[in-house]
């Protein structure tokens, strides 16, 4: 994604459809941040820290709170990221075929 990133940017490609590529690539390098992160601490939190009383969607951390415990929790939401970047992925590709739609018709 930062190949990818830096590529667009060293490149003439101004128009909106390239920004909005660069957009998904800063979400998507993020992302990958946060998992990665959430994945290595993951090893550090056990399956006694949290309780499940009603099923999985009710699961809470106990405490004492650690800031592993809590760097754990926000890498779960990871979806904050991978969400948006599939959002302007999507503005992306609308945007390019709508320019090259506009092209073939010149």
């Amino acid at each position: 994604m930062c190949y990818l990133f830096w590529g667009i940017r060293q490149s003439t490609f101004k128009l909106r459809g390239w920004r909005y590529l660069q957009t998904f690539c800063v979400f998507m390098i993020l992302w990958n941040l946060v998992a990665f992160t959430g994945h290595f601490l993951a090893s550090s939190v056990h399956s006694s820290d949290f309780v499940c009383e009603g099923g999985y969607l009710t699961t809470r951390l106990i405490g004492p709170f650690t800031s592993t415990k809590i760097g754990y929790y926000f890498t779960k939401l990871d979806h904050l990221f991978s969400v948006p970047s599939l959002f302007f992925l999507y503005l992306a590709m609308k945007d390019l075929y709508k320019n090259s739609c506009e092209d073939e018709k010149v």
